[in-house]
């Protein structure tokens, strides 16, 4: 697992070996996030009519948090992931797009462990919460280290020192 954080302009960032500057890379991942929109839209239409769904009060209740907990993932990842396209294609500058009303919001909730009784849920809608939970997580990686990159870029500091090391 590679990690690695630019501090010079016009540099790629790349984690876990992909550059999330990269158009491609952002677009693929906004696909695969309206992908997973999709299914799961599907599946909790028609869960509701599948003997799957129990009629136990905890696990209804279970059932009630975790979809809004995964649909509101999705939502913020899509979110996060059209502005940091907008800003690739020029539509918005850097200073906006880390703007806090722009960043990954909500990880406390998204990122909570599941509540009681999700244990029980069915198995198909527990594989939905995985793969919400891991592109939420891949998310707020790249989110991390780009605001870290922002930030060490605001720094005088390490401007300074990049300065010298370039005239070294």
């Amino acid at each position: 697992m590679r990690q690695t954080v630019a501090l010079e302009e016009n540099v790629r960032v790349s984690v876990d070996g992909e550059n999330i500057s990269d158009p491609r890379f952002l677009e693929r991942t906004y696909q695969e996030a309206m992908a997973l929109v999709v299914e799961i839209a599907a599946y909790l239409k028609n869960a509701g009519k599948t003997p799957e769904i129990s009629t136990d009060k905890k696990i209804n209740m279970a059932y009630s948090v975790e979809s809004m907990r995964m649909t509101s993932a999705l939502m913020l990842v899509v979110s996060w992931l059209m502005v940091r396209l907008a800003e690739n294609r020029g539509e918005i500058s850097t200073e906006e797009s880390m703007e806090d009303d722009k960043l990954l919001g909500a990880r406390e909730i998204c990122l909570a462990p599941p509540s009681d009784g999700a244990d029980q849920l069915p198995e198909h809608f527990k594989v939905y919460q995985y793969r919400v939970r891991d592109l939420f997580e891949r998310i707020a990686r790249m989110e991390d280290h780009l605001l870290m990159r922002y930030k060490e870029g605001k720094n005088p500091v390490h401007h300074l020192l990049r300065h010298l090391g370039n005239r070294l």
